[in-house]
C-alpha cells in the first residue's frame, strides 16, 4: 500500500511559506529593504507602480553578491546571517531565516542585478514563479537592484485580499517610515509612478529624521528620554506629553537593537506609565530605541520577525516604566503641567468658564444651537426619524410622555422624571446621537462651515496624506475645506461649525484613522458614516461637563424628536430607566 504522507514539491512549499511572509506589497518591500540594510547600504531607492502590485524595485549601494551567492539566495533556508544553532542566540542582523527571497520569487517575476566587488563584474538572474529562467554576466557597479513584477500573478486569490491602491500605498509608506526612523544615517527615497513620495537625506540624529517624517509642529512637542542600566539595557528616544492623545498606537515605534518590534511587555510599561494621565483608549506618541544584549531577545518567534520574546522581562518592564514616569515628572517640574485623568482638559476649560461667569454674575454661553450643531428646528417635529421597532427593547417608560429634567449626576448624566419611571441619560452619548443623525440627514447637502480667520496648517504622515487626497471630497461634504501646501502639510480653510472651539486637527487625524481601519472592508458610504461618528464624538458635550437647565431641556427635546433612540452611534446605551413601581417596592410602598 502506497504511503499517504508525501513530501510537498519545492514550489508548493515555497508558496505556502510565502503565505506567512508575503502578505501584501509592503511585506516585499520590508524584506528587500532589510536585506539592503544588512548589506550595509548607505543609499536606498525604492520605486513602485500600481501600489506595488505591478512593480517593486529596490536599489542599494551595499556589498552586493557574487554569482554563486546570487543563485543560492533564492534557495530555501539559504542565508549568510547565521551558521550554527548558537548564532540564533546572538542575532545582530535583520534577516536570518533564509525564507524571504524564495517566498517572494515563488509568487512573482524577479530580475536581479548585483555585483559583489568594485571591479564591476556583476551577474543578472531572472526568475518566474520561483524557477530560474536566465543567468548571465553583466557589467554593474557594486550593490544590488532587485525588481519584483506582477506580484501574486500565479496566486490570483491572493490579489483579491489586497485593499485599495491608496491603502496598500499607505502600508508601503509605513514600512519605509519604520525602517528609516531607526537608521537616520541611511538615505531613503520612495517613488510611486515616478512621483516622489518620501525623500530622506542621511543625518546624524533621530530628531532630524523625525521632523522629516512627521513635521516640525508634531516633533517640537516631543520630550527627549534617556534610560540607562549598564548591565541590562540602554534606551533613547522621544515621548509625547499627556496633552497629546491619539485614538490608536500608530505613533508608537519601538525598536530593539534597531529592529522594529511588537512586545507586550514594552507596550504594557508604556501604558502603565501614562495610565494616570490619559483617558482609556487614548495613547501617547512614543519613539523608543532600545539596545539589549542579543542573547536576551528571541526574534525567531514568527516568520515576519516583528514579534519578539524577552528574557528578564520583569526587570525590563520596571526600568522602562520608571524611566518614562521620571521623564514625565521631570518635565512637569519645568513648568509644563500634566493634566490628570480625573480632570479631562475639556472639563477643566468648561469649569473655568463657569467659575468666571459665576463670579461676574453671568450665565455661561449657550452651547446648544450655537457652538453645538443642533439648532432650534431640530428639536421640533418637522423631520422625525423613525426606527424599526425590533431594534429597541421594550421600555418601562413612555417616550411620548413629558420628560422633566431634575438635574445632573456627576456632571455626566441627566436625571429625568417621567410618568412611569425615573430616567438617566448619558449626556455625551445622547448628544452624539443627535449630531450624528443631523449629519446623516444632511449628507449631500450643504453643511454649515466656519471659515478660519487665521489659516492653520496640519502636518500629516505620508500615509495620512495619501488617504486624505483620496477622500478630500468626502471631507468637503462634511464641512472641511483643506488644501495641500508643500510636503506633508495641508492648510485648513474651513471646518464644520459644530467643531468651533474643539480640537479639529485631532478630529481630522481620527477621521483618517477610521478610514485606514475600514480600507476595502466597507463601502464608501459606510466609510463616510465612520467619519461622521468621529465628528459627532468630538463635537458632543463631554462627560463631567456642567449643563444649565435650559441646555438640558434643549438636549432632551432634540433627543426625543429623533424617536426612540437607545444607543449612541458606537452602540453604547444612552438611556436607562428605573420604573416608579420598583422604587416604591424598595421603600415598601405598594399603593
Amino acid at each position: 500500500m502506497a504511503p499517504r504522507i508525501k513530501i510537498l514539491p519545492e514550489d508548493l512549499a515555497n508558496k505556502i511559506a510565502a503565505g506567512e511572509v508575503i502578505e501584501r506589497p509592503a511585506s516585499v518591500i520590508k524584506e528587500l529593504v532589510e536585506n539592503s540594510i544588512d548589506a550595509r547600504a548607505k543609499n536606498l531607492f525604492i520605486e513602485v507602480r500600481g501600489s506595488g502590485k505591478h512593480l517593486i524595485r529596490v536599489e542599494d549601494n551595499g556589498e552586493g553578491m557574487e554569482r554563486d551567492d546570487a543563485l543560492l539566495a533564492f534557495e530555501r533556508h539559504a542565508t549568510s546571517k547565521i551558521k550554527s544553532v548558537e548564532d540564533l542566540h546572538a542575532i545582530n542582523s535583520l534577516g536570518f531565516r533564509g525564507e524571504a527571497l524564495p517566498s517572494i520569487a515563488s509568487v512573482s517575476r524577479i530580475k536581479l542585478r548585483t555585483c559583489g566587488d568594485k571591479e564591476g563584474a556583476g551577474v543578472y538572474v531572472e526568475l518566474e514563479g520561483g524557477r530560474i529562467k536566465k543567468v548571465e554576466e553583466i557589467g554593474f557597479p557594486q550593490g544590488t537592484t532587485l525588481e519584483v513584477r506582477n506580484l501574486f500573478f500565479n496566486t490570483p486569490a491572493r490579489l483579491k485580499f489586497l485593499k485599495t491602491d491608496s491603502t496598500e500605498l499607505g502600508h508601503i509608506c509605513q514600512i519605509i517610515t519604520q525602517q528609516a526612523l531607526a537608521r537616520p544615517t541611511i538615505s531613503f527615497k520612495l517613488n510611486h509612478e515616478q512621483r516622489p513620495l518620501i525623500q530622506l537625506p542621511s543625518t546624524n540624529d533621530y530628531l532630524t529624521r523625525l521632523v522629516s517624517l512627521f513635521g516640525l509642529d508634531f516633533s517640537r512637542c516631543l520630550i527627549p528620554i534617556e534610560i540607562s542600566h549598564p548591565s541590562l539595557l540602554e534606551a533613547t528616544g522621544f515621548i509625547s506629553p499627556p496633552s497629546f492623545q491619539h485614538s490608536s498606537r500608530k505613533y508608537q515605534y519601538i525598536y530593539l537593537n534597531s529592529r522594529g518590534v511588537r512586545s507586550k511587555i514594552i507596550q504594557q510599561s508604556i501604558s502603565d506609565a501614562y495610565h494616570t494621565y490619559l483617558p482609556k483608549e487614548k495613547y501617547p506618541a512614543v519613539f523608543l530605541f532600545i539596545s539589549l544584549e542579543p542573547a536576551l531577545v528571541d526574534c525567531n518567534v514568527h516568520p515576519t520577525k516583528i514579534e519578539v520574546r524577552l528574557r528578564r522581562e520583569r526587570e525590563i518592564y520596571a526600568l522602562l516604566l520608571e524611566g518614562i514616569r521620571k521623564t514625565l515628572w521631570d518635565q512637569s517640574k519645568k513648568g509644563i503641567g500634566l493634566p490628570q485623568i480625573s480632570i479631562p482638559p475639556d472639563q477643566a476649560a468648561t469649569e473655568e468658564r463657569h467659575q468666571v461667569a459665576k463670579a461676574q454674575g453671568e450665565r455661561p454661553a449657550k452651547r446648544f444651537g450655537t457652538l453645538s450643531p443642533i439648532n432650534e428646528n431640530v428639536g421640533k417635529k418637522t423631520s422625525p426619524r423613525t426606527f424599526p421597532e425590533q431594534l429597541f427593547p421594550s421600555s418601562s417608560f413612555a417616550w411620548q410622555d413629558p420628560w422633566i429634567p431634575i438635574g445632573q449626576i456627576q456632571n455626566s448624566f441627566i436625571l429625568i422624571e417621567n410618568r412611569n419611571a425615573v430616567l438617566v441619560i448619558d449626556q455625551h452619548g445622547a448628544h452624539e446621537r443627535i449630531i450624528f443623525e443631523e449629519l446623516r440627514q444632511n449628507l449631500g447637502k450643504s453643511h454649515k462651515s466656519q471659515e478660519l480667520l487665521i489659516r492653520e496648517s496640519i502636518s500629516l504622515t505620508k500615509a495620512e496624506m495619501l488617504l486624505l487626497e483620496q477622500h478630500l471630497r468626502d471631507f468637503e461634504k462634511l464641512g472641511f475645506h483643506l488644501e495641500p501646501f508643500g510636503e506633508n502639510i495641508f492648510i485648513i480653510r474651513t471646518i464644520p461649525a459644530m467643531l468651533v472651539g474643539k480640537d479639529y486637527k485631532q478630529v481630522i487625524r481620527d477621521m483618517l484613522d477610521k478610514l485606514a481601519e475600514t480600507g476595502k472592508l466597507k463601502s464608501l458610504e459606510e466609510s463616510v458614516e465612520e467619519m461622521m461618528m468621529v465628528i459627532a464624538c468630538h463635537a458632543a458635550v463631554k462627560a463631567h461637563e456642567p449643563l444649565q437647565p435650559r441646555e438640558m431641556e434643549t438636549l432632551i427635546r432634540q433627543l426625543r424628536a429623533l424617536g426612540p433612540s437607545h444607543t449612541c452611534p458606537h452602540g453604547r446605551p444612552i438611556i436607562q430607566s428605573l420604573p416608579i413601581e420598583d422604587i416604591k417596592k424598595k421603600f415598601m410602598r405598594h399603593n
